[in-house]
């Protein structure tokens, strides 16, 4: 009998590490290759090199459009892997449901400029004028928010009331979203944001019938700047391909909210692939895991630019996964690399833990950062509306002055703590995401087990301590350093913020607890596990952390660990060294995305310098004012002093690792 194994992208690829070949495989076929995922690229490039040595292996390669199987086609056959000598790739797009009746494809006559509007108004005639009987509505929004802005404007209609309105957002495949069929004399309508897998099985099973599909043309994709390592979420139009993939829904008609020509013209093709317009550090700690040392001149199936490689060896660097000679080390690399796809950040967050002793709440934390990068804690119908103050009494009631992390675990634990089948309705009266709050807990349980490992092998119990805000503080400046910015402003609207590294402007988060939630004044002093315009799950950290906990991104001018010179550190800005490992790419042939435009660095130097001698405590700065202006100079006001209010409580503790919920794999 044939034992089939099924693996996601990254699993496979960890595969590797101790099967590098793949000698127990015999076919492996990889689904899903139009998205262009960092995973999926990342295991075509690996796969390309197996085929090299293994000419009994057969690799199959499913696309869903014509562009992505041409794309897999030449990536193979640009490296003699063409079908017919030791490789059989199968790159046809794949049929879509058969047919009964034509398809009738409209264009607007006009260029839509309020798409929400539009949408609404269509949704009303087609339900106004269509027979019931003729099947359901699908609409596509680039965004959640569009979506409830949509929802909103449908529910002020009166003749829309024989209407059942369902909304498919990010997490509603992973929650189980079921549409029931439509009773008689109703008609269904589903408002979709994120990806809607037309293959899905459950999504046929959900939406068995539609009459009109109502196409905005528009997503949401994430693009990130290695010049200043700021993420980004932009709404821009799909490509042709992606359009085609959205009409192959069996339906009546497909209205696509644009005028033909600006589809044939302005609209392209096919995507750029992820691993172009994403940070590389976790697929440059994967290469190099599989005892790739030369990342420059690596093969990567698409090859992201020079400049995002650079950044991610610096980063790994000041992680401390690579050593002075771009090796990755065994002590945190290794460990780092065994976490993936998890960030490397958040990994070094949960390794950190194990020496803080307060792994309990920094699992917590860590599975909360991953969900939120996704899904919101908070519903999106409660971020802007008359439940504001009903909101802020929660977020003081659970939140602390030691940051946004304090405030995810003290939730966490709250709803633990709550019966099983009381849980929705205590996140219903808390203005909670049910799902989100479910998935941390799935999540934690799979980092738990992860970390279980090491925890044994140096000798240390997963638990928590007693002053596990203090301690998550610390972790967080161990890993997030890199992400620290700096209090520019805080007089007339929401704090502004300088990052250390790269001087790149930033304001706080609506649900931070710092933003306008009553945190008390905002810190002098933050960090973040990423780097975007709004900041989430940030926490306040000290200069003198930052030089203690992560020597390799900021130098300290303390000489001696007296509490006259720790003060000083506490106000002297720690600064990047000034080259990152002898394996970074000087000048590799790749090109940045053209959204993300980039300049080349000044080569690097052939080895890393001596370390810099140690300076003079820096003086002690006047205390900054209040009113603080825009333009504050380069220096961090000291902490409060010793009078200042006392701390909030310590965090809850949360859940024992004895009584978590079984782990899967992730």
């Amino acid at each position: 009998a044939t034992e089939v194994v099924f693996f996601d992208g990254a699993a496979l690829v960890q595969q590797m590490r101790s099967d590098p070949c793949l000698d127990q495989f015999t076919a492996v076929v990889v689904d899903g290759f139009e998205e262009r995922c960092v995973e999926l690229d990342l295991l075509a490039s690996f796969l390309r090199k197996v085929l090299l040595s293994r000419r009994d292996l057969a690799v199959v390669i499913l696309c869903a459009t014509e562009q992505s199987g041409e794309d897999a086609l030449n990536g193979f056959a640009s490296r003699g892997l063409a079908e017919g000598t030791c490789a059989i790739v199968d790159c046809r797009p794949l049929e879509s449901a058969p047919r009964t009746t034509a398809q009738t494809v409209l264009y607007s006559p006009t260029p839509c400029h309020d798409v929400v509007a539009q949408v609404a108004d269509l949704i009303s005639r087609v339900h106004s004028e269509t027979p019931l009987s003729t099947g359901g509505i699908l609409a596509f929004l680039p965004t959640e928010r569009a979506v409830l802005a949509c929802l909103s404007l449908i529910e002020n209609q009166q003749q829309l009331s024989n209407l059942n309105i369902y909304k498919w957002v990010e997490s509603s495949a992973a929650r189980g979203l079921r549409i029931a069929s439509a009773d008689p004399g109703m008609r269904n309508c589903i408002l979709a944001s994120g990806v809607l897998e037309f293959r899905d099985a459950a999504f046929k099973a959900s939406f068995p019938k539609l009459s009109t599909i109502i196409d905005s043309l528009l997503t949401r994709r994430k693009f990130f700047d290695p010049r200043t390592g700021l993420e980004q979420w932009r709404v821009m139009p799909v490509t042709r391909q992606e359009a085609q993939v959205r009409a192959c829904i069996p339906a009546g008609r497909v209205v696509r909210l644009c005028t033909e020509k600006a589809f044939l013209d302005e609209l392209v093709e096919g995507q750029l692939p992820e691993i172009q317009r994403s940070d590389v550090a976790p697929a440059v700690l994967q290469v190099m895991a599989l005892q790739v040392r030369d990342v420059a001149h690596f093969d990567f199936f698409s090859r992201p630019s020079a400049v995002a490689v650079i950044r991610a060896l610096s980063h790994l660097y000041g992680l401390e996964a690579l050593d002075e000679e771009g090796r990755i080390t065994p002590t945190i690399g290794e460990r780092l690399a065994a976490f993936l796809p998890t960030p490397p950040q958040i990994s070094r967050f949960l390794l950190a833990s194990l020496k803080e002793n307060c792994t309990a709440s920094a699992l917590t934390a860590a599975a909360t950062i991953l969900e939120l990068r996704e899904s919101a804690l908070v519903k999106a119908e409660h971020t802007k509306s008359t439940t504001g103050r009903k909101l802020e009494a929660m977020m003081l009631a659970y939140g602390a002055k030691e940051g946004d992390l304090v405030l995810y675990v003290n939730l966490y634990g709250s709803w633990k703590a709550v019966p099983v089948g009381k849980r929705r309705a205590w996140c219903q009266t808390r203005l909670l995401n049910f799902y989100t709050l479910s998935r941390i807990d799935r999540t934690r349980a799979a980092l738990e087990a992860k970390l279980a490992r090491y925890a044994r092998i140096d000798g240390t119990v997963l638990g928590s301590s007693e002053d596990d805000a203090v301690a998550l503080q610390r972790c967080a400046a161990a890993a997030f350093g890199i992400h620290a910015a700096r209090l520019a402003s805080n007089a007339g609207g929401p704090p502004t913020y300088v990052t250390l590294h790269g001087d790149v402007k930033v304001t706080l988060h609506s649900t931070s607890i710092f933003s306008h939630f009553g945190g008390g004044a905002p810190p002098n002093l933050i960090v973040a596990p990423s780097l975007t315009a709004q900041l989430t799950c940030v926490t306040p950290v000290r200069a003198s952390w930052l030089a203690e906990l992560a020597p390799r991104m900021f130098s300290s001018p303390v000489t001696q660990p007296d509490r006259p010179a720790v003060a000083a550190a506490d106000r002297a800005v720690p600064r990047l060294p000034a080259s990152v490992p002898a394996s970074a790419p000087a000048s590799a042939p790749a090109s940045a995305p053209a959204s993300v435009p980039v300049s080349m660095p000044a080569p690097m130097p052939a080895s890393l310098p001596a370390p810099a001698p140690v300076a003079a405590p820096a003086p002690v700065p006047a205390p900054m004012p209040a009113s603080a202006s825009a333009n504050v100079s380069a220096s961090v006001p000291s902490p409060p002093a010793a009078g200042a209010p006392a701390r909030s409580p310590p965090v809850a503790p949360a859940a024992s690792s004895r009584h978590a919920p079984g782990a899967h794999s992730a």
